[in-house]
């Protein structure tokens, strides 16, 4: 894998925190099926400076704070460097986290940008999260881990869609010629019940009902449906201050899932 030139940059970012656990390991699952390199880049807000020191110390002291952090990143790198065949390099930095990374995005344009649930997926409609920054400023794909894990690359991928199928994006169709059996589309609409529709030996589609509250019920049928990733335009997210009620409901599902959530770009 290291011989031969990556086709995706993907860029994992990290808080060091519980909820960024899982990115790592997802990313290099990922990078093995679509021939990716690996951009690891770990960011921790300023708190706790003193409040009357001189603008010398305080350098002294973010640059100690970097020093420490850079480590702790390189720690938990550098195991999978030596245990996987993925290329990847890591940076941490002292900083608004929100800022820090779209600098980063800009700075390095990554073609999938990979990062943890750290706020909830109800948190979509707060403008200041991480995950609304990356979706407004990234113009690729985007990977929000879960607890569920990613197969390895010896298993059957299992693909699900939300809204519709999308096979147009050539990281896609690297991810198809990876899956296995009958892809799953989820369809939201005012009509009553779940329901089996359009049964083709590559798709099966069902329709939920938005207007009852049985989010959980949905989420769990997603959840056991050997679905291993759900994939979804980014059209369809509540990236504006004006929020349609459909898309409140899908958020409402899409928070009680564990399967992790990738957004392709309209």
């Amino acid at each position: 894998m290291k011989d031969l030139k990556p086709k995706y940059r993907i860029l994992v970012l990290t808080n060091f925190t519980r909820s960024s656990s899982h990115t790592l390991p997802m990313a290099i699952e990922l990078a093995k099926l679509v021939q990716g390199a690996i951009d690891v880049f770990g960011v921790k807000p300023v708190k706790g400076l003193p409040s009357e020191s001189s603008q010398v110390r305080v350098l002294r002291d973010l640059k100690k704070r970097k020093e420490v952090l850079q480590l702790e990143l390189k720690t938990r790198v550098e195991k999978f460097i030596q245990t996987q065949d993925i290329p990847m390099i890591y940076n941490a930095k002292i900083g608004h986290p929100v800022d820090a990374v779209r600098e980063h995005i800009k700075l390095t344009k990554p073609d999938l940008v990979v990062l943890g649930n750290y706020h909830g997926m109800n948190s979509f409609w707060y403008r200041t999260t991480l995950l609304q920054t990356v979706l407004k400023c990234h113009r690729g794909v985007t990977l929000i881990t879960r607890s569920k894990r990613f197969p390895s690359k010896q298993k059957a991928l299992g693909l699900g869609f939300i809204g519709q199928f999308v096979d147009s994006h050539p990281m896609m169709q690297t991810l198809l010629k990876n899956a296995k059996g009958t892809h799953r589309l989820f369809q939201f609409s005012t009509q009553a019940n779940v329901c089996k529709s359009e049964h083709t030996n590559e798709l099966v589609t069902y329709y939920f009902e938005t207007n009852l509250e049985n989010y959980a019920n949905y989420s769990k049928y997603i959840e056991n449906d050997n679905v291993h990733l759900l994939c979804i335009k980014k059209q369809l997210l509540p990236l504006k201050n004006c929020l349609t009620q459909q898309k409140r409901n899908l958020i409402k599902i899409l928070s009680l899932t564990e399967t992790p959530i990738m957004v392709f770009p309209n």
